[in-house]
């Protein structure tokens, strides 16, 4: 009896370290997106893609020219530390410049809605 709970106990132990996991971003629904392209705009200023998928030309006015300075900057969107996604399903917006960070939190992101946030200051840029 104690040698077949042994075995029992050894089988879903190995069952368990062949199982796998996860940690990436969720895959979203449908195929991959179009890089993001065109001008977004809004009450706050507006971030212009070019539809390479890595730069966007960001000018932001009012409160939130302060959060961000007007340049041509790299971008990617991630879901939290677990890597670069799709826009439509990001948690985060990262603009870069010259080895500066300026990290977004992403409400909602489509190819012709961006709902952002940063240091309080909402920004809804739309096409």
């Amino acid at each position: 009896m104690r040698s077949r709970i042994l075995a029992l106990l050894l089988l879903a132990a190995a069952a368990c370290a062949c199982g796998t996991s996860y940690d990436g971003p969720p895959a979203g629904n449908g195929p991959e997106p179009e890089p993001l392209s065109g001008v977004f705009s809004g009450d706050c200023g507006k971030m212009t893609f070019n539809g390479d998928g890595y730069t966007v030309v960001v000018c932001l006015t009012g409160d939130a020219s302060t959060i961000c300075p007007c340049d041509t900057m790299e971008y990617a969107f991630t879901y939290g530390a677990r890597g670069l996604c799709r826009y439509d399903v990001a948690d985060r917006l990262v603009l870069s410049k010259d080895g500066k960070n300026h990290l977004f939190s992403v409400q909602k992101a489509d190819s012709s809605v961006l709902e952002l946030s940063k240091d309080g200051v909402e920004l809804i840029l739309a096409k």
